[in-house]
């Protein structure tokens, strides 16, 4: 297991397909997640994992939210995006290594919705009762 830094495959792929928004005020949740040594992550890194996340005081799992602070821009033949720093009040802990990732929001299902027209999506709901004694 080793963390191997770089932009994962899948994000090149959503690159190329148009999955991303970057711009300000964009309705897309960016996060950022950290990891202990031990964690596998890398190019073939899809979604987010609790494997080798770490666990330490003002640390909470799927770590936090990043605030697009720098719309994408270039500079020369370079291209880049900036975020806020991200903050975790109270941390204390070590991490040696982290992973940005898009979170699942309703606008992730309307892209699959639009992207997949012949997929049938239905909605489901999970409804709580109470149980006589």
């Amino acid at each position: 297991m080793a963390i191997t830094q770089g932009l994962t495959t899948s994000f090149k792929v959503g690159l190329l397909c148009a999955s991303f928004n970057f711009n300000t005020g964009t309705t897309q949740v960016y996060k950022i997640a950290l990891y202990q040594s031990t964690a596998d992550l890398g190019p073939t890194t899809n979604v987010y994992t609790t494997t080798g996340e770490i666990t330490a005081t003002g640390y909470v799992a799927g770590g936090t939210t990043l605030t697009v602070s720098q719309v994408p821009t270039s500079v020369g033949t370079v291209a880049y995006i900036d975020f806020d720093d991200p903050a975790w009040a109270g941390f204390t802990g070590t991490a040696r290594g982290a992973l940005v990732y898009l979170a699942p929001t309703r606008v992730n299902l309307q892209l699959a919705q639009e992207r997949a027209p012949a997929v049938e999506f239905l909605a489901t709901r999970e409804h709580a009762h109470a149980l006589a004694e």
